[in-house]
């Protein structure tokens, strides 16, 4: 329809109308300079050639031989629309076809080369064997959450190469309105087939509840039990504690210094298992979820336990590397700690500043609780004067320092003395800058209920998303100087991703369970 318009309008085109058409072709095509056709290199040399053909045609040497299949505007049509895109899409951008000529050297299939559409094929190949991994025939659920997943992790590993930053991956960009002409596609409703049954018709409606079918007793096989974290954390819970101690983050808790944060693995979370005895880390953890919750974090500052037990037990060549010269005690109210006593038995440590007291409280009974406290005050007093002789710092230097002594409650077992300390540690916070008289319930059933409580706390503070960050490092990029390029590998089972750097993959492992079903060092 379009060529037929061209050549009627060819035919009764007038010749003085012709100055008047041609001035507005030149307009419209000074408007579509910065167009695609009006860029292209090869618009400017068709218009060459064009001109040089009209010249010829008017000259005198010319010969006159009419054309009766002549039609400038199929001309004016292919030049405004295709003349200057097409060979762009042609085999002309190959260059020179020479070079394939016989004798030449047989180039590398593996080299890459900006022949025309290369990169679109590259990328179908991709798909092809290194996404969907030959499958075929997948579901469109299941095709649209795997190209998802891979292109998430295009734009989080171009993210990390030019140092762009994280939070632009959640950004919403906003949707241009729909134009008057594009209109959204409407489906026709089927019209019923009531009152046509005389007639067969070769289409059917499926049913709308298909049976499963049923496997024969002589092939029955046992099937494999896959474990499934529940979407509750109750059994989430339940179903780290069942797998076998490993070194996977579980959980990233936010700690009270900036920028810093603290690690939960596997192992540590199930040292809150009834009748395991507690990490120091899973303690610590503890700590700093509670002081958010009774809002102490500026007023309390949560001493590392190693640096504590360092202090009140370590030599003056540890002491040195503990001495925290960033540390400005005089901006805080109290200090609160744990310490670890012959190497499995927990301790409180509470340095109230107001009334100058340094308690060490035993969750077991002991008559010396005194006197550990009083010889933790004079091991606080030769630490700050030891700052003030490295560093020249004079907080709390001139404070004297006493022993005292808090009532609690005994632990009634072996192994709960870290879950007892936690719990004066709540109670120490709850009441701040009071200091309470701690009275909680400490029999067994209670403490085993007590530490799935704590459990709970830890996963639900947690800020880790395992589906970013490597279960094993809980960053983005593996530790150390390593290739710009990352290695990621994903649980078939639990859906966690690691780094193959991290897991110590060499490339055939790594192929191995990029190829095939991979389970992760938590779901085997």
């Amino acid at each position: 329809m379009y060529l037929d318009e061209c050549i009627l309008q060819t035919r009764d085109l007038k010749l003085e109308e012709s100055g008047h058409v041609m001035g507005e072709e030149e307009s419209k095509m000074e408007t579509n300079a910065h167009s695609i056709i009006g860029k292209s290199p090869f618009t400017q040399a068709f218009q060459v050639r064009r001109d040089q053909a009209e010249c010829d045609i008017l000259s005198d040497d010319a010969v006159q031989v009419k054309n009766h299949y002549l039609c400038p505007g199929v001309i004016d049509a292919l030049f405004k629309n295709y003349m200057g895109i097409f060979p762009l899409w042609s085999g002309l951008l190959l260059g020179d076809l020479s070079r394939h000529r016989k004798g030449t050297s047989k180039k590398d299939g593996s080299h890459k080369t900006r022949d025309t559409n290369c990169h679109v094929e590259l990328w179908f190949g991709l798909v092809k064997h290194s996404i969907l991994l030959k499958k075929k025939y997948l579901r469109p659920a299941e095709f649209v959450s795997k190209m998802y997943a891979s292109i998430q992790g295009r734009y989080v590993e171009h993210i990390e190469q030019h140092n762009l930053p994280m939070h632009i991956l959640d950004k919403n960009f906003g949707h241009p309105s729909r134009p008057d002409d594009d209109h959204e596609e409407q489906w026709n409703k089927r019209e019923s087939s009531a009152g046509h049954s005389k007639s067969k018709s070769k289409y059917f409606n499926p049913p709308k509840a298909l049976p499963n079918p049923k496997s024969p007793p002589a092939t029955k096989v046992k099937k494999r039990k896959v474990d499934q974290q529940e979407q509750d954390a109750q059994g989430n819970l339940t179903w780290l504690w069942k797998k076998k101690d490993t070194e996977v983050v579980v959980a990233v808790l936010p700690s009270q210094m900036k920028g810093r944060i603290l690690l939960i693995r596997h192992c540590e979370l199930c040292s809150l298992r009834p009748h395991q005895w507690l990490t120091g880390e899973v303690i610590e953890g503890v700590f700093h979820v509670a002081a958010d919750k009774f809002a102490v974090l500026n007023k309390m500052y949560l001493l590392n336990h190693y640096t504590a037990s360092v202090i009140l037990f370590g030599d003056r060549t540890q002491l040195i590397s503990h001495s925290l010269p960033k540390v400005n005690f005089d901006n805080y109210e109290a200090v609160l700690s744990f310490v670890l006593v012959n190497n499995n038995h927990w301790k409180l440590l509470y340095i109230h500043a107001n009334t100058s007291t340094v308690f060490l409280v035993d969750p077991a009974q002991s008559i010396k609780e005194l006197d550990d406290s009083e010889h933790a005050a004079k091991r606080i007093q030769e630490y700050f004067r030891m700052r003030r002789t490295r560093h020249s710092i004079t907080d709390w230097v001139d404070v004297k320092w006493k022993g005292g002594v808090m009532g609690h409650p005994l632990q009634t077992d072996g192994c709960s003395c870290g879950v007892v300390v936690v719990k004066m540690a709540k109670a120490v916070m709850e009441s701040f800058p009071l200091i309470p008289n701690v009275n909680f319930e400490c029999s067994k059933k209670y403490m085993k209920r007590e530490r799935r409580e704590l459990a709970l706390e830890i996963l639900e503070a947690s800020v880790f998303d395992e589906h970013t960050y490597c279960a094993m490092c809980a960053a983005l990029r593996p530790p150390g100087s390593g290739s710009p390029i990352t290695d990621w590998v994903q649980c078939d089972d639990c859906e966690r991703w690691y780094h193959a750097q991290c897991l110590a993959m060499d490339s055939r492992d790594f192929k191995k369970a990029e190829t095939g079903y991979w389970n992760c060092p938590l779901c085997k």
